[in-house]
């Protein structure tokens, strides 16, 4: 039967430099699918991922999980689960203590479905601002679908959020919504939706994805890509500031459908970018709907190419 289980309640150390992530995950399997789990506000390292159940909360409202220094792991790996909901919390890569790449501090993948995650922070995957396409995430959603990213924020990070297929991947990514997100000192994107997210084309379905509210400054590439593949995703109500050598405000690459609405830049990249760029790689921009772009400083709303 699901339960409510505190973590404090089972002796954690909770100092976030010894790992506590065997108790962690006791509290999960204890609660059971269906169950909630209550981390109270302390600060837990953890040196292998967490997995969650399906049907759980995680109610994290003061709450820290850190990668323990050295580890090689994420934080969370969801794999193939079902409505797991996380209410706050911070996600920390604890970057200069644990350098080893890990492409996102939480995974969702393997065909999850509708996880939702709110008010949580992500921080330190880089230790140096400056592109790097390959740094690590705060949170992904691989081949999974009506996932949910709200009211949440991230520093110091290659992407805040990646939303797609991998490479080679045959399953299906759709109507996911990311939306309220502000993201500072960004190493690429702050939002990157793809249907190969290793940059090259790959047999996957990537489909009605949502990305609307961001609010992005200090960034190296662009605050929003839309890239190889996508069908019928829309973007609106970006505002970004690219005072870290940000090129694009969205930038709109080999897809289909793409609507992009109401989205203001400032002090971008002006000799590179645009507030809307069009750049295609392997294919066509198909079927595009643009409005609504702004720039407050010269910096070209549209550039092709």
């Amino acid at each position: 039967m699901p339960s409510t289980v505190s973590v404090v309640d089972l002796g954690p150390v909770g100092d976030g430099l010894t790992p506590d992530d065997r108790v962690l995950q006791a509290a999960v399997d204890s609660a059971g699918p269906g169950g909630t789990v209550v981390f109270g506000a302390r600060a837990y390292a953890v040196a292998a991922a967490l997995h969650p159940l399906s049907g759980q909360t995680w109610s994290m409202t003061g709450a820290r999980l850190v990668r323990a220094a050295g580890s090689v792991h994420r934080l969370v790996q969801a794999n193939t689960v079902r409505d797991w909901r996380v209410v706050g919390g911070t996600f920390d890569g604890n970057a200069r203590n644990a350098p080893a790449r890990c492409t996102a501090l939480v995974s969702v993948e393997s065909g999850s479905t509708g996880v939702e995650v709110s008010g949580a922070t992500f921080v330190d995957t880089i230790t140096t601002n400056g592109l790097d396409p390959l740094a690590d995430s705060g949170i992904r959603f691989v081949d999974s679908s009506r996932c949910r990213l709200d009211d949440s924020r991230g520093s110091r990070l290659g992407y805040l959020a990646v939303c797609g297929m991998d490479a080679g991947s045959r399953g299906v990514s759709e109507d996911c919504t990311l939306s309220r997100l502000t993201a500072d000192t960004i190493a690429a994107n702050v939002v990157f939706v793809s249907g190969s997210l290793a940059s090259t084309p790959g047999p996957g379905e990537v489909r009605r994805h949502v990305v609307r509210d961001v609010v992005a400054t200090d960034f190296w590439d662009s605050a929003v890509e839309i890239g190889q593949g996508a069908v019928d995703c829309s973007v609106s109500g970006v505002r970004a500031d690219g005072a870290g050598n940000g090129q694009n405000v969205v930038i709109v690459r080999d897809n289909r459908g793409t609507r992009v609405h109401d989205v203001r830049g400032v002090r971008m990249r002006s000799d590179v970018g645009a507030v809307l760029r069009v750049l295609p790689l392997y294919d066509v921009v198909r079927d595009l709907q643009a409005g609504g772009l702004h720039s407050d400083d010269g910096t070209p709303t549209l550039r092709v190419g």
